[in-house]
């Protein structure tokens, strides 16, 4: 049975992601934090896999043995940049819906992804501040352009409105709430406990 629709999932490389965090954890906890971020998602996104083929795309092998243990096809990426990095998974991908989703969502759920995927048109998901886009999911892989960076939500949500897409915004707090700074690691689920317990220790 072929998947209706697709996910694609950027992870910048494990050593090298969360670097604001870089004066709050060690080397060794960070790569350890990328690492459980990465499982947590492809954990997630497997759970639906009967609804959606999943991709993941990043310049780091070691994402590559993490994407092994899961339902996903890992794409190794060629070129540099998040935007870049989706126009290269979206010319290798099927053309049907796609939901493109950040790798940094610790709280995200399974309901949380069916949700986007049953969008009609075009389904976005903002960060807390609502100046990020945590998840994007359109009508084909390359029916509008990546705008991913500072402001994102506002110029995507511009850009499917003047190619006259409907756009529905989801507001969920498990795709609202993405890890970025010492405050987000603390209200992480199991923060405070794993730190503690060395459990993030690389």
């Amino acid at each position: 049975m072929t998947a209706p629709a697709s996910i694609v999932i950027p992870i910048k490389g494990l050593r090298t992601g969360k670097s604001r965090l870089a004066n709050v954890l060690t080397e060794g906890n960070r790569l350890a934090l990328n690492r459980h971020l990465a499982k947590h998602t492809l954990s997630v996104v497997s759970e639906i896999v009967r609804i959606a083929a999943v991709y993941v795309i990043s310049p780091d092998p070691l994402v590559g043995k993490i994407s092994a243990e899961f339902p996903v096809q890992f794409l190794l990426q060629q070129t540099a940049g998040l935007n870049s990095a989706l126009d290269e998974a979206a010319r290798q991908i099927p053309d049907r819906r796609t939901l493109y989703l950040a790798a940094d969502l610790p709280h995200v759920d399974p309901d949380d992804i069916r949700i986007l995927l049953d969008t009609a048109d075009v389904g976005i998901a903002a960060d807390l501040p609502g100046d990020g886009t945590n998840a994007l999911c359109v009508p084909g892989p390359r029916s509008l352009e990546f705008r991913f960076g500072q402001d994102s939500y506002r110029t995507h949500t511009d850009l499917a409105t003047s190619l006259g897409h409907r756009i529905t915004a989801i507001k969920r707090p498990g795709l609202a709430f993405d890890l970025d700074t010492k405050t987000d690691l603390e209200r992480m689920k199991g923060w405070p406990k794993m730190a503690n317990a060395g459990r993030l220790i690389g």
